[in-house]
């Protein structure tokens, strides 16, 4: 993100894991965290409640991103 400075990030981010081992994709969280490294980029998150492994959903995403003030830039497509 330092180097390449993009306007544009896709973010998976539905929190899936597995018990042994943890997560293997981004959560609600680490959304936030990009989102302060790339203070200008626009986040389109996907890979939310797809599956039964999903543990984030659409709104959770949402209220994480409009407590870090960042929902103006932050994308949450809808399936289909």
């Amino acid at each position: 993100l330092k180097r390449f400075h993009p306007e544009v990030i896709t973010l998976n981010a539905g929190g899936n894991g597995f018990r042994l081992g943890g997560r293997v994709i981004m959560n609600d969280e680490d959304v936030v965290k990009v989102a302060a490294a790339a203070p200008n980029a626009k986040l389109f998150v996907t890979h939310l409640e797809g599956v039964n492994h999903n543990s984030v959903t659409r709104e959770m995403v949402r209220k994480s991103a409009e407590v870090a003030g960042i929902l103006d830039r932050v994308f949450i497509p809808e399936d289909g």
